[in-house]
């Protein structure tokens, strides 16, 4: 199992930016559960003088108990230790008194629950954060999980809109940044991100010393795996009505990737499947993709399609076929997993080699083409060069350069953007080439040449 830290680097990097200025933060940092918030947090502790304040599903007096006990010893303070601060006004100005000219960071968890308890929490965060906090050395960070809640506070029906000096959107973790923290080879690498996706606790839940097959049957195929519960968990915990979400997610995985097909599969009101898609995309499990030509909110060509990969290959494999799992049939679970491994890689595969375009190359714009019976996996824009690339990937062995090449030259043209006007070039993603076939507007990138950029 992976215990390290996985790579939070950019996260990191700006909230020490933000701690280095020489006046009060506000930051909010939040994402759906699971995706490492409160790990970052305790990373950006780690060397500076602070706290993460936990609130649970308890009392306001039980909160505040707990509260004044971490700060006690986050201060030194023996005389708090033996009392309790008595209310949130108490709270904050024992804060401002604390913080008036040293630096310490305030982490507030689950700051939601908080809210629960006491609907006019936010008023009194803001009234204190206008008449003291700001003017101190303070470095508060409020953090949650329930993301449509999290932007409601922070909305500008808030009484704490416009005070946050910053916010982070915690998301799944790139594949190129987990690969840089594993030491398997990339083709494994790839294999294990698309089941356990970008999502700390999943992937970290990985043997990287077995096979994909047997951490298949031994780590997620049980009754007791915390990975084959937790999706079903995240649904109920994050969302209302989640009956509704999970009818949506199976159609999206199903392959109905437009409204009126999601409608029309679930029963749901088209109104409600619009709003209910809107949350999903908030929670970064389901995004709408619309070709790379068009502007998003313009296009009516826009399709759906699961983002996590764990969520995907929950909604793929595991969802379709419960009968097996109880009847404990995981290794013929696992056999069926492995046949169909490659069909499912084919598209993630996409993805990571987009990804490696948006690194490697001069591009503003990278993403799908697609019209009619025309699809081009890779398009990527330079409207300031008006230069274009074409780009087509093969989840394969032994891929025919020459025949590729060809295909996606004669698709081109139907991509119309800036005409006979544009510089073009030409990228093929594949496990491994046939031949080093070139051309001077093409290059071939096989694993090893992507192990090297990623590395």
């Amino acid at each position: 199992m992976i215990k390290q830290f996985l790579n939070r680097t950019n996260e990191l990097q700006t909230l020490n930016s933000r701690y280095n200025s020489k006046k009060a933060e506000f930051t909010v940092i939040y994402g759906r559960r699971r995706i490492g918030k409160s790990r970052l947090i305790d990373e950006f502790i780690d060397d500076k003088r602070g706290v993460r304040l936990l609130a649970r599903e308890e009392s306001e007096k039980m909160t505040l108990e707990r509260f004044s006990k971490n700060l006690a010893e986050l201060f030194e303070d023996e005389t708090l230790a033996q009392t309790t601060l008595p209310d949130w006004d108490s709270f904050f100005q024992y804060l401002a008194r604390k913080t008036e000219e040293e630096r310490f960071v305030i982490a507030i968890d689950e700051f939601p629950y908080i809210v629960e308890q006491n609907r006019s929490f936010p008023s009194i965060l803001q009234d204190h954060w206008d008449r003291s906090l700001e003017n101190t050395q303070i470095f508060l960070i409020i953090c949650g999980s329930a993301v449509s809640a999290m932007e409601d506070i922070m909305g500008h029906k808030s009484p704490l809109y416009g005070r946050r000096t910053s916010q982070l959107l915690i998301k799944p973790i790139s594949f190129k940044n987990i690969y840089r923290e594993i030491n398997i080879d990339i083709e494994k690498a790839i294999e294990f991100y698309s089941v356990f996706g970008g999502t700390p606790p999943y992937f970290m839940e990985a043997d990287l010393n077995e096979t994909l097959e047997h951490n298949l049957v031994h780590n997620v195929f049980q009754y007791d795996s915390f990975l084959l519960q937790d999706t079903e968990f995240v649904l109920r915990n994050e969302l209302k009505k989640p009956h509704l979400y999970f009818s949506i997610l199976t159609a999206v995985a199903e392959g109905k990737t437009k409204v009126n097909e999601i409608v029309n599969h679930t029963g749901v009101k088209r109104s409600k499947v619009g709003r209910y898609l809107s949350i999903l995309r908030d929670l970064k499990l389901v995004e709408r993709e619309v070709p790379v030509t068009e502007e998003n909110t313009k296009s009516r060509r826009g399709i759906y399609k699961l983002k996590d990969n764990f969520f995907k290959f929950w909604f793929n494999f595991i969802n379709p076929n419960q009968m097996l799992l109880e009847r404990s049939k995981s290794q013929e679970l696992a056999d069926k997993v492995m046949e169909g491994l490659p069909n499912y890689i084919g598209p993630l595969f996409e993805d990571i080699c987009r990804e490696l375009v948006w690194d490697d190359y001069d591009y503003q714009e990278v993403g799908r083409w697609w019209y009619k019976e025309n699809e081009i996996d890779i398009v990527g824009l330079n409207s300031d060069q008006k230069k274009i690339l074409f780009g087509e990937c093969k989840w394969s062995e032994d891929v025919d350069p020459r025949s590729l090449y060809h295909k996606l030259k004669e698709k081109k043209n139907e991509v119309r953007w800036n005409g006979q006007n544009r510089k073009e070039e030409f990228v093929l993603f594949a496990k491994s080439f046939k031949n080093d076939f070139t051309k001077e507007d093409l290059t071939l990138v096989d694993l090893e040449k992507m192990e090297r950029s990623m590395k």
